[in-house]
């Protein structure tokens, strides 16, 4: 199953999709983060953590991996995104921001920061 948010997606029948999805978020250990979100997170207790694999329409190509620690009880959320180009890793982030609803809605707007930012 993929995920993405419809007002992306919003197209004419006609119409290829593009832009980036992802599959949805699973629940990781903290063995699983990339350790630059660690550092971001350190001390906080309670934290729920996701991965996220991330995707480009219209190929299908895998465009990297999001890392993202959500704090219930603050609501803010850390993410972090991450591809392997060639023999190296890129790395945006940690990015500190509004946790919004659901995690769904959460990747949402990560995503959507990353993506003002140039970084996808």
């Amino acid at each position: 199953m993929l995920t993405a948010r419809k007002d992306i997606f919003a197209v004419e029948a006609n119409d290829e999709l593009s832009g980036t999805y992802w599959t949805p978020a699973t629940e990781a250990e903290a063995d699983e983060m990339h350790p630059r979100l660690l550092e971001a997170v350190n001390g906080r207790e309670g934290l729920k953590l996701y991965a996220v694999n991330l995707f480009l329409l219209p190929e299908g190509a895998p465009n990297g991996y999001l890392d993202i620690a959500i704090d219930p009880a603050t609501k803010e959320a850390c993410g972090l995104y991450s591809a392997t180009l060639g023999l190296e890793e890129f790395v945006t982030g940690p990015i500190w921001f509004a946790a919004k609803g659901d995690v769904e809605e959460t990747i949402y707007v990560l995503v959507s920061q990353l993506e003002t930012q140039g970084a996808l």
